[in-house]
């Protein structure tokens, strides 16, 4: 059991970089959204009313995202915000997506972090983490949960009930 909740750990949460399918990179990137707002001083781009961002096996979905550039042009940090925001991937070597939800979403590229925030929920597979606020560094691959922190792992036989039932 005690393998089973460090391999959760270490492979939940998502990574947009560390994680996600190799080809994940190389595909071309869209987003969707209902309004759109550019400022041409600082570069901040808004994004509003049923955002959806894909590229290769990453979808973000969210009813907000705000994106910051540095001075090259190169994404810096990317908040979602909804209620809740969610995204997906899939894990390079994985048959099942991992999937995120909360509130907000934060990935920050300089700090190499990856925060979900109020009603924190990451999912792969039969196993789920909650928290108040999940925190994924890329760079070390240390995941911390705080407030209300919990792992489940439903059994196979309860989650085909539950699917049968759905």
């Amino acid at each position: 059991m005690r393998y089973r909740e460090i391999a959760l750990l270490a492979g939940l949460i998502f990574a947009v970089e560390a994680s996600g399918l190799d080809s994940d990179r190389d595909q071309p990137a869209t987003l969707e959204a209902n309004d759109f707002e550019l400022d041409l001083k600082t570069g901040v781009r808004t994004y509003r009313g049923d955002v959806v961002y894909r590229q290769g096996s990453i979808r973000l979905e969210c009813d907000e995202l705000v994106t910051y550039f540095n001075n090259d042009g190169e994404l810096d940090k990317g908040v979602c915000s909804g209620d809740p925001g969610r995204f997906k991937q899939r894990p390079e070597g994985s048959e099942e997506d991992m999937i995120g939800e909360a509130r907000v979403i934060t990935m920050d590229q300089l700090e190499e972090l990856v925060t979900l925030k109020s009603r924190a929920r990451a999912t792969q597979g039969l196993n789920t983490i909650t928290g108040r606020l999940i925190t994924y560094n890329l760079a070390t691959e240390k995941v911390i949960v705080k407030g209300e922190a919990q792992t489940t792992t439903a059994s196979s036989e309860s989650a085909a009930a539950e699917d049968s039932v759905a």
